[in-house]
């Protein structure tokens, strides 16, 4: 969006948020979690829905969960008082002194991670403990704190991921350190195939038992810790995947993501199953439309080719908007018919606006798409005669994923362009509108 005086210019292709479904969709993560926290994941951006606009919206989280300081001090600048969470934790000791000075919780999950937390505790923390002496257990030596609250450090324990934490030793090691210099501490880990079985082939049953495996050695570490170092340890292990899936694995605190933003973690069960709502809605227009006669061919490569006499449609969004540059040819889009457009007597009469799909034909360029709209022509004439003016259709909106309910859902779009839907949502540019509704 540019300003040039008191003219404000913006690109069609918008983004819109809708902050209520991001509330609902809060509320039904924390009826699904019960007694469990909830620790909101506001990494990248909100997963590309923007900090400033969801922020407000997830006022009844727990705490939120960002990747690094940087997200972390966004957030603290929009406004968020409640915890934070680093989930790769410092890079430095600089950022652990500055996390501990913003009230931010820290991940840890390797060894100089560790010794920054211990050095800080020896002249934060250590001074708090009296009459402790040295064969006093682990649990002595804290019970001896004054009543100042403890600062809250979270472990992470390699079960499988194998991508951050220790292990099971190690673990306990960081865990009993930690306690004893003054830190109350949150065990967690991280499925690594959650979202990925559907129990029917032998992949799947992979799948199955893995996550099962990683639930066992986290429980049985998890007993440990509460049995040897302190009953207060808390503990942390299901995403939003995990959320459904194991229902009895909640234990202190749940740390939803994607579904926060209204899509679902898995390929076999769809959003709307899970009572989330779509939050963000991609919408561009319509900037041009032609006629084509048969064996006219479309786009970069000339790789659509007209069977037939047909209409198609130019809209405005491409990948240089944040839109996949190759979908299959399932990918469609939602043209918006305003209600002064005339329509046939056989149509719904309700002086409302009509939403009809329209197939995505040839490449998608970097700022425009197309669109096969031959069939909107019923809605402009009740003749009989093959080819009729559409330019009335420039201006339209055209909905790329999201409301309304008819509208492709992201994860289908996602599901064309053989990715997911997280990464849909990332990595939407600058070049969008951004609105909230």
């Amino acid at each position: 969006m540019t300003a040039f005086g008191d003219q404000v210019f913006a690109r069609h292709a918008s983004i819109h948020i809708d902050t209520d479904a991001l509330c609902h969709n809060l509320q039904q993560i924390k009826t699904l979690s019960k007694t469990a926290k909830v620790l909101a994941m506001v990494k990248a951006d909100a997963y590309g829905h923007g900090i400033d606009v969801c922020l407000p919206a997830l006022i009844d989280a727990d705490a939120i969960g960002v990747a690094c300081l940087a997200e972390a001090m966004d957030c603290r600048k929009a406004g968020w008082n409640k915890p934070i969470l680093l989930t790769e934790g410092a890079f430095s000791y600089d950022e652990w002194l500055l996390c501990q000075n913003q009230g931010m919780m820290c991940v840890i999950h390797q060894h100089r991670q560790l010794q920054w937390a211990l050095s800080w505790a020896e002249v934060h923390l250590l001074p708090r403990m009296t009459n402790a002496s040295c064969n006093d257990s682990i649990a002595n030596i804290a019970n001896h704190a004054t009543d100042d609250p403890r600062p809250i450090v979270w472990v992470k324990y390699n079960t499988g991921m194998n991508r951050l934490g220790f292990d099971a030793r190690q673990t306990q090691v960081a865990v009993a350190q930690l306690y004893a210099a003054g830190f109350d501490v949150v065990l967690m880990s991280h499925f690594a195939n959650a979202d990925s079985f559907k129990r029917i082939n032998l992949n799947d049953q992979h799948n199955w038992i893995s996550s099962k495996s990683q639930i066992q050695r986290f429980n049985d570490l998890l007993d440990l810790l509460r049995l040897t170092i302190s009953p207060n340890i808390q503990a942390s292990l299901c995403n939003s995947a995990g959320i459904i899936r194991f229902a009895d694995q909640h234990h202190d605190w749940v740390r939803p993501g994607i579904l926060l933003y209204g899509s679902s973690p898995f390929n076999d069960i769809c959003a709307e199953s899970l009572n989330v709502r779509t939050v963000m809605t991609f919408i561009s227009r319509i900037m041009a439309v032609h006629h084509l006669q048969a064996g006219e061919c479309v786009g970069y490569g000339s790789c659509w080719t007209a069977q037939h006499p047909c209409h198609v449609a130019v809209v405005s969004v491409g990948y240089g908007d944040g839109y996949p540059r190759v979908v299959d040819k399932t990918a469609y889009v939602c043209v918006m018919l305003p209600p002064n457009m005339k329509r046939p007597h056989h149509q719904n009469a309700k002086n409302d606006t009509l939403s009809i799909a329209c197939p995505i034909i040839g490449r998608i360029a970097m700022d425009m798409m197309m669109i096969d709209v031959s069939h909107l022509a019923r809605h402009f004439t009740d003749d009989k005669q093959t080819f009729v003016d559409l330019s009335e259709l420039i201006g339209c909106d055209v909905v790329l994923w999201g409301q309304p309910p008819n509208a492709p859902h992201i994860d289908a779009i996602a599901t064309s362009a053989n990715t997911i839907s997280y990464e849909l949502m990332c990595r939407l540019g600058l070049r969008p509108t951004r609105l909230t509704v």
